[in-house]
């Protein structure tokens, strides 16, 4: 299964808990505390996207949740093992003055640390609609994308490509719901069985 969070709001993460909830009743809670983890009791993410949020435990009440969003996430332990790798997509405007952009470099850091030990780097710097961007992908030893973080510059909270008519969107730079499906539906890496 995949998922995207836009302010880490989802079908199956409890904002409020700071955790992912059971994919068969979305109102009861797990015990898992991480969501990069795999446990029986969590949904076994294959892939996740994250625009404009904060990193997982970079806030634990309402005031530090204000904090991290400022740019003052808390520290919160990186920890996994093989099991725990979860493929993570990022994508953060460098102008977003509501959730500060060090929020987007956390989540793409703490995948990275999780998922690769080693990587191959690589980094795209074009336009799209009048919106330069900077994409860094982090790719494992047979070369599959694992963790891509996208920083759209001039952008503020919003959602990259979105359609004018919604709210919070912007309709220049990167298409990232288009980005992120295709990145979710990418075979290999940590995806094959």
């Amino acid at each position: 299964r995949v998922t995207t969070w836009h302010h880490l709001v989802s079908p199956w993460y409890n904002t409020a808990q700071h955790r992912p909830v059971n994919a068969t009743d979305p109102f009861k809670r797990t015990n898992a505390t991480d969501p990069f983890k795999r446990t029986n009791a969590t949904v076994p993410f294959e892939a996740v996207g994250a625009h404009s949020g904060l990193p997982f435990g970079s806030a634990k009440n309402v005031p530090s949740a204000f904090r991290a969003m400022a740019g003052n996430a808390l520290d919160a332990p990186i920890s996994g093992t093989a099991k725990d790798k979860i493929r993570t997509i990022v994508f953060h405007g460098r102008s977003d003055s509501t959730v500060h952009p060090s929020n987007g470099d956390g989540i793409a850091h703490r995948a990275r640390r999780i998922n690769l030990p080693q990587s191959i780097e690589t980094t795209t710097v074009s336009d799209v609609e009048g919106r330069e961007y900077t994409c860094e992908i982090s790719s494992d030893l047979h070369g599959t994308a694992v963790v891509e973080q996208w920083v759209i510059e001039g952008q503020g909270h919003a959602w990259s490509g979105g359609r004018p008519e919604g709210s919070y969107t912007d309709q220049k730079g990167p298409d990232a719901s288009a980005e992120m499906i295709r990145f979710f539906f990418q075979k290999g890496g940590l995806t094959s069985a």
